[in-house]
This record gives C-alpha cells, sequence and structure tokens, in this order.
C-alpha cells in the first residue's frame, strides 16, 4: 500500500504546510511500509557493486572517490551500507536489529571508532552512517570503514585522505546585524561567522572590538563557539539610543593553524529608540507554502523578520515531518536571517 502524507516544515511552533493535493507525479514522501525489498541479502541499489567487501559498503562524504585532499587535521565521513537480515520499515526511519556495528580506522595514525547509523527506509531502503570525526596526520591516511552484522556478514569500504599544510586565511562570511544595519535595538548582541574553525584563544575582547562614533571603546564579552566558527559579542550595558557604532575584528584572529585575518574586518549597525520586546516571525520560505512540485533535492528554507541568536537554531527548533509526525534526518544552518533545512538524503519521487 502506498501512502502519500504532505510534507511539513516545522520552525518552533509554527507549522507551514507544503505539498498539498499532490499530483501522483510529484509525490515528496513515500513510507516505506512495502515489504523491505531485499532486507536480508544487503541494501543498497541492485546495480551497485560492494567496495572492498562481500557487502555493500560505500563512502559518500567527503567524497565518493578514492583520494580526498584536505588541510584540516580531521576529517568526517558519511555513506551508506547493506541492510541486516531482521531489519524492518515502519516509517521513513526504520528498525535496525541488535548486533550491527559500523566502524573506521585510520592506519596512519592508529586511531579507530565506532560510527553512528540508522535505517532509511525512504524509497531506496538502506543503512546511512557517519562515522564521526577522524583525526589525520599530515602526509597519506587509508581510512577503512566496516559494517557489520550478528550473521557474519562483513562490508568495507577505503579511502585514501592526503592531509596537506594550512596556509589559507579565515574570512568572515556574516555578521549580525548587517553592515549598515539601522533601528538595531540598544540591547542587541552582535554575531560574526568566519569560514572555517578559529584558534578560540584568538578571539576575544582584545581582536574583535566596539566603538560609538565617536571612538569611545564600549565593553563587551566575547564568546567563541568552534561547532558553528562563530563569536557572540554582547556589550556589558545597554548601547545609546540613535547611535552608530562599530564592530572590528582585527589581523589578531586566528584559524586553528595560525593563519590570521589579511586585513581588519569592520561593520558598523546605527541604533534605534528603542529596546527589543517584539517576537521574531517567519516571513518567506522556499519552497512556497502550498507547493505540489517541489525539488527533490536541496535544503528547505525559512526567512525570519530580524536577526536570530542562532544558537537557538538548530535540529531541535527547525525541523521537517511528514503528516504522520516522522521527522526526517537532516542538517540545520542559519546565515544572515535565513535558516535552511537540509535532508541527508535525497526526497523520492514515485
Amino acid at each position: 500500500m502506498n501512502m502519500k502524507p504532505d510534507t511539513a516544515l516545522l520552525v518552533g511552533k509554527p507549522v507551514l504546510r507544503r505539498a498539498q493535493n499532490i499530483a501522483s507525479s510529484c509525490l515528496l514522501f513515500t513510507l516505506a511500509v512495502l515489504a523491505l525489498a531485499g532486507c536480508g541479502a544487503g541494501g543498497g541499489s541492485d546495480d551497485t557493486e560492494p567496495a572492498d567487501g562481500e557487502e555493500f559498503v560505500s563512502i559518500s562524504t567527503p567524497t565518493s572517490a578514492d583520494v580526498y585532499e584536505t588541510d584540516r587535521d580531521s576529517v568526517v565521513l558519511k555513506g551508506s551500507s547493506f541492510v541486516p537480515e531482521g531489519a524492518s520499515c515502519t516509517g521513513i526511519v526504520g528498525i535496525m536489529p541488535p548486533g550491527y556495528h559500523v566502524t573506521w580506522s585510520n592506519s596512519a595514525t592508529g586511531h579507530s571508532g565506532s560510527g553512528t547509523f540508522y535505517l532509511n527506509c525512504l524509497l531506496q531502503v538502506h543503512v546511512i552512517w557517519t562515522a564521526g570525526t577522524v583525526p589525520l596526520e599530515m602526509g597519506s591516511n587509508t581510512i577503512v570503514v566496516t559494517a557489520s552484522d550478528a550473521n557474519g556478514k562483513v562490508g568495507r569500504d577505503t579511502i585514501n585522505v592526503i592531509r596537506v599544510p594550512d596556509t589559507t586565511p579565515p574570512t568572515v562570511v556574516s555578521v549580525a546585524p548587517l553592515d549598515g544595519s539601522v533601528d538595531v535595538p540598544v540591547n542587541a548582541f552582535m554575531e560574526v561567522s568566519f569560514s572555517e574553525e578559529m584558534n578560540p584563544t584568538t578571539i576575544n575582547a582584545s581582536t574583535i572590538r566596539l566603538k560609538d562614533d565617536f571612538g569611545n571603546a564600549i565593553s563587551v564579552s566575547v564568546r567563541y563557539d568552534n561547532l558553528s566558527s562563530k563569536a557572540f559579542i554582547e556589550p556589558f550595558s545597554r548601547l545609546a539610543y540613535t547611535t552608530r557604532y562599530q564592530v572590528t575584528v582585527t589581523t589578531g584572529a586566528q584559524d586553528e593553524a595560525g593563519n590570521p585575518l589579511t586585513e581588519p574586518y569592520l561593520f558598523s549597525f546605527t541604533t534605534g529608540n528603542s529596546t527589543d520586546t517584539t517576537p521574531p516571525h517567519v516571513d518567506s520560505v522556499s519552497p512556497p507554502d502550498g507547493s505540489a512540485c517541489a525539488p527533490l533535492i536541496g535544503a528547505v528554507s525559512a526567512g525570519f523578520s530580524e536577526d536570530l541568536d542562532s544558537s537557538t537554531v538548530n535540529e531541535s527548533t527547525f525541523t521537517l515531518t511528514s503528516t504522520l509526525n516522522e521527522s526526517v534526518p537532516g542538517t540545520v544552518a542559519y546565515v544572515n536571517r535565513i535558516a535552511s533545512f537540509t535532508p541527508l538524503s535525497n526526497l523520492p519521487t514515485e
């Protein structure tokens, strides 16, 4: 039996529905309540050959190629693998039997670890796994990902990750308030987003400074979040009304490899006559509400009426679900008043 629910994007409490009255050729979600074809013989498509083992395992992130080059000190591996006997699909995310494992090992560093996984039941049934953060040494790193089940079935895939020296300077990719903003509330805080992970010890009140239009320094606290590569700047007291302020990020801000900004980054804003007591609201969505033939790939996004505290925009407050209240796995990003939800796999068609 094919079920054709519409989908809902949940941003906090408001629910934005799309794909109502979906035409049969534009189905966005099909719950795989059908028989789990090939469940006992492994997942993946029929025309995909196993990589390095008897069973199907494939690395897709950061690349599906055999070799990947990076200047980072670690890499996150993601991919798919075979479906074990006993797995069952009762919704978008299925149920895995005990005894299934996904592990990784890096022969260059001697490190190894376990990954996380779930049973994906969206059209093509397979296990989606994430190996987590794999440490790298300079030069060649041969990393093997292994999936195994309780019945002794094993699959492997291998990637050679080459770590090169990091000589790329960081940049500022976004700020809040936006440069040139006016009527900014006097109790507002500021954000600076960097292009890469920064050395936290170099992100402080000495390297990120706030001053008014008369050149007076404003005392602030600076907090850095390594996961989002963002600095949060909060004045110790409310700003003055109708006053222009300037934020300077100095070349003392460095990435984890010690590369500084090539030049200071400046942005300014002007306060208004009030404090901020108005709650934000969603003023735009993509795809549009009610779309019947929305794209099967790419992000779903929502634009907000004002700058948000980015730490509150995450997988818990921004979700994608079916009308049966089944969550779609994905990642959330927030830049310049726009939050986006990117599913971990493509949405299916009929």
